[in-house]
């Protein structure tokens, strides 16, 4: 059984074989790159981000050869490449940062996506009638359009198509067309990439 200190609220959190789900967004360090401004500053590197506590997490050799776990500052010159996927820390709106996957870049508009993941702790029995509720992680994954600025992308399609401005018909009428879920990443990925050939 392993467990970890949750820094928000001082709960201990235990990961084991009934526990739902995971806080990390890939469970095995996987190699990966840190780049600082987009300059490369090493590619041999096993990384794993924790998307609960909202930290990328690096394994490296120490002096006596044995693995050593930290947790890599968060600034907005890192930028951290694990396997394919490419995550940047962004501002959010009470001036700290939160680490995004960058999707999509376009010339002119980008693809955005925000994974946090929640904390349910076990629910024991209350009588012979009940049973155990297992401790759940559960990821809640935002996406954003980012131009200027920074616009979450709604799931509804009607106030989807209004952070579109300028161009509201021509996306509306892409998602009717192509019948487009925008709960669904491929769907988003086409219509940003539809948008940026809009620009």
């Amino acid at each position: 059984m392993d467990s970890f200190f949750n820094v928000y609220d001082g709960q201990t959190i235990l990961l084991n074989s009934q526990t739902k789900g995971t806080p990390y967004w890939n469970d095995d360090f996987t190699l990966g790159s840190i780049y600082e401004n987009g300059v490369l500053l090493t590619n041999t590197i096993l990384l794993r981000y924790n998307a609960y506590h909202d930290e990328m997490e690096a394994k490296i050799n120490n002096a006596e050869d044995q693995e050593k776990i930290i947790n890599v500052k968060k600034t907005p010159s890192f930028q951290f490449k694990i396997g394919s996927a490419y995550f940047k820390p962004i501002p959010t709106v009470d001036n700290g940062l939160q680490y995004s996957q960058v999707l999509y870049n376009g010339d002119n508009a980008d693809l955005y996506k925000v994974i946090r993941v929640n904390y349910t702790p076990k629910i024991r029995a209350t009588s012979s009638l009940t049973r155990d509720v297992p401790a759940i992680f559960k990821q809640d994954i935002t996406y954003f359009l980012v131009t200027d600025s920074f616009l979450e992308i709604p799931s509804s399609k009607n106030r989807a198509v209004s952070i579109f401005k300028g161009y509201e018909q021509e996306i509306d009428a892409c998602i009717k067309k192509y019948k487009l879920n925008l709960k669904d990443e491929k769907s988003l990925l086409r219509l940003v990439r539809y948008y940026n050939a809009l620009l």
